[in-house]
C-alpha cells in the first residue's frame, strides 16, 4: 500500500467516524446533518484516493474511471461545506444556495458524461503513472480550470462568512469559530496540495494526511467546545486513533482468519470505546450542568443583592421624608394639648390625644424601617463608652414605668445597687433593645408583672439582663423565628394588630453589634409567659 493509497483511507475512515458522531449528538439539528454529509464527501474522495492508490500499474482504465467517480465527492465538498457554514453561522444566502446547487449539478453531469457516455475527456482527459507509485488524473480537460477556480472561489467565500462571523460573535461561539478556522486552513491546506499533479507540478501530497486532523478539530470545535470538555475531546482523540489504527490493520492483512480476526477485535474496540467516550461526556456533562447552575445562581444572588439595596435605599429615603411632617403633628398636637392653644373642649382634646398617640407609633414605625435600612446598608454607626449597664436598665425602667402602670401592669426591678456593671455599651441603641422588649412584653400582657433583672456570670465574663412577663407567651415551634424580619409569634395577631414583626430582629442587630452581644427568648408556651434575655462581656 503507498502513502498516497494510507492517506486516502485515513481520511475516508476519520470523516464516516466524526460525521457520523457529530450527526448523531442530535440528529435533528440541521447544521449537524449537513456536517454529516459533508463528511460523505471527503469520505468519498477518500475512499476514491485509496482505490486509486492501489490499482495495478497496467490498469490505467480503471484508474481514470475512479478517478471520475472520486471527482462526484470532490465536486460536492465545496457545496456542502458552505451550506454547513451558512446553516451553522444562520447565514441567510438563498441566491446563492441556487448558485452551490447549480454548480454541483452541472460539474457532476459533466463528468458522469465523461464517465459513462463520452471519452472526449471534457473534465478528465487521461491518468499518468507519478512517482512510480500511483496514477494521477493529467492533462485535465478544458473545463477543469474553470471547476478549480469555482471550486477555490466558493471555498474561500465559505471561509470569508465565517472571518465575518468571529468578528461579531463572543464567548463560546466565538471560540468555536476560532478553532474551525484553524481547522479549515490545516484541512484544506492538505487538500488543496492534491490538485498539483494535475496541472503537471509532481509534489507528493503528503498533506493529505492533515485532513483527518482537519476533521477532527472541526468535529470538536461544533459539538462542545468548553474548558470542561478537555477531558472528552483527549478521551476521544485517543479512541479513534485506536479505532483508526485498527481499522488500517483490517485492511492491511491478507489472510481470511486476519481479517476474521482483526475484525472481531475493531468491533469490540468499537462497542468499548463508544461505552468509555459516553461514559466521560456523562461525566462532564453533569460538571457542566452544575458549572452552569452555580453560575446562575451567583448572578441571580448579585441581582438580588442589587434589588435589596435598591429597596433599602427606597425605604430609607421614603421614610426621611415621612419623618419629618410625622415630627411636626406630634409637636402641633404636642402644643395643644399643653394649652398652647388656648382652651379646647373635651372632645377635641380626646380627638387630639389620638392623633398624638397615633403620631407617635407611625413615629416608631419609621424609625423602625429606618434603622432597618441602616443595618442592611452597613450604614449603622454605634457609639461605645464604658458605662454602668446597671444603671443604665434603671434608668429605662424608670422612663417606661409610667407606662407600665397606666396599662395596668406592674414592674419589678431586680438590680443590686451596691454593684458597678462595667460594659462597653453604645447607651441610644443598647436603650433601644431593651426598650423594644418591654414595649414587647407591654404589648403581650393583658395583666400581671414585669420584671426586669440583672445578673453576671463571673466565670463567663458576660452581664446578662432578663425582662420577664405574665403574657400570652410563645408557642416553642415560634421561637426560632421569632427574632427574623417581619416575623411575629401566631398568637400575637389575636392579642394586638399594630405589631410589625421587626422590632426584635433590629433588638438582635443592635446588640449582636455590642461585644459578646446575644439575645434569646424562652417561654413553656402559650399562656405561660415569656423571659427575653440579653447578654454582653463585662469589662
Amino acid at each position: 500500500m503507498t502513502i498516497f493509497a494510507l492517506s486516502g483511507l485515513l481520511i475516508a475512515i476519520s470523516s464516516l467516524l466524526f460525521g457520523v458522531f457529530v450527526f448523531s449528538e442530535d440528529k435533528k439539528n440541521k447544521s449537524y446533518q449537513f456536517w454529516l454529509v459533508f463528511n460523505l464527501a471527503v469520505a468519498a474522495w477518500g475512499i476514491g484516493a485509496y482505490k486509486i492508490g492501489i490499482t495495478d500499474k497496467n490498469e490505467p482504465e480503471v484508474a481514470i474511471s475512479l478517478w471520475r467517480l472520486t471527482h462526484i465527492g470532490i465536486i460536492l465538498i465545496p457545496v456542502f461545506f458552505t451550506k454547513f457554514i451558512h446553516i451553522w453561522l444562520d447565514i441567510k444566502r438563498v441566491g446563492y444556495s441556487y448558485f452551490l446547487y447549480f454548480f454541483a449539478l452541472i460539474f457532476s453531469l459533466i463528468n458522469l458524461y465523461d464517465l459513462y457516455i463520452s471519452q472526449t475527456g471534457l473534465f478528465i482527459i487521461n491518468v499518468r503513472w507519478v512517482f512510480d507509485s500511483f496514477y494521477y488524473d493529467s492533462p485535465p480537460g478544458f473545463l477543469y480550470p474553470i471547476f478549480t477556480f469555482l471550486w477555490i472561489f466558493i471555498i474561500l467565500y465559505a471561509h470569508y462568512e465565517l472571518f465575518k462571523a468571529y468578528g461579531k460573535t463572543q464567548g463560546i461561539k466565538r471560540l468555536q469559530i476560532k478553532y474551525s478556522i484553524i481547522a479549515f486552513i490545516v484541512g484544506y491546506a492538505g487538500g488543496t496540495t492534491s490538485y498539483l499533479p494535475v496541472f503537471g507540478i509532481d509534489f507528493y501530497p503528503y498533506f493529505n494526511f492533515t485532513i483527518p486532523i482537519y476533521t477532527v478539530i472541526m468535529s470538536y470545535a461544533i459539538l462542545r467546545l468548553h474548558f470542561l470538555n478537555v477531558k472528552i475531546i483527549v478521551v476521544q482523540l485517543l479512541t479513534f486513533g485506536v479505532w483508526i489504527a485498527m481499522a488500517v490493520q483490517f485492511f492491511l492483512v491478507d489472510t481470511l482468519q486476519e481479517k476474521l480476526m482483526q475484525g472481531f477485535l475493531l468491533i469490540f474496540v468499537l462497542v468499548f470505546g463508544i461505552l468509555i467516550i459516553k461514559s466521560v461526556q456523562k461525566e462532564v456533562a453533569q460538571r457542566e450542568r452544575i458549572e452552569k447552575l452555580a453560575e446562575t445562581l451567583k448572578k441571580t444572588n448579585t441581582r438580588l443583592k442589587e434589588l435589596d439595596k435598591m429597596k433599602s435605599e427606597f425605604v430609607s429615603f421614603a421614610t426621611h421624608q415621612i419623618r419629618a411632617p410625622i415630627t411636626a403633628i406630634k409637636g402641633y398636637t404636642s402644643l395643644i394639648l399643653e394649652g398652647s392653644y388656648g382652651e379646647v373642649s373635651n372632645d377635641i382634646r380626646e380627638a387630639v390625644n389620638r392623633i398624638h398617640k397615633s403620631s407617635q407609633s407611625l413615629a416608631i414605625v419609621v424609625e423602625d424601617y429606618l434603622n432597618i435600612s441602616r443595618i442592611e446598608m452597613g450604614e449603622m454607626k454605634y457609639n461605645f463608652v464604658d458605662m454602668d449597664f446597671g444603671k443604665l436598665i434603671r434608668e429605662i425602667a424608670n422612663e417606661l414605668t409610667p407606662n407600665i402602670r397606666r396599662d395596668g401592669l406592674e414592674i419589678s426591678v431586680d438590680i443590686d445597687d451596691s454593684k458597678e456593671y462595667k460594659a462597653k455599651i453604645d447607651e441610644n441603641k443598647m436603650k433601644q433593645v431593651l426598650g423594644n422588649i418591654i414595649d414587647n412584653a407591654m404589648k403581650y400582657t393583658k395583666e400581671g408583672i414585669i420584671k426586669i433583672s440583672l445578673s453576671e456570670d463571673l466565670e463567663r465574663g458576660k452581664l446578662v439582663a432578663k425582662i420577664s412577663d405574665t403574657g400570652v407567651g410563645i408557642n416553642k415551634k415560634t421561637i426560632p423565628r421569632l427574632f427574623k424580619k417581619f416575623s411575629r409569634a401566631k398568637d400575637a395577631n389575636e392579642t394586638n394588630i399594630h405589631g410589625t414583626g421587626v422590632g426584635l430582629y433590629i433588638a438582635k442587630k443592635m446588640t449582636e453589634a455590642h461585644k459578646g452581644g446575644r439575645i434569646w427568648v424562652e417561654s413553656e408556651g402559650v399562656g405561660m409567659g415569656s423571659q427575653f434575655y440579653v447578654e454582653i462581656d463585662a469589662i
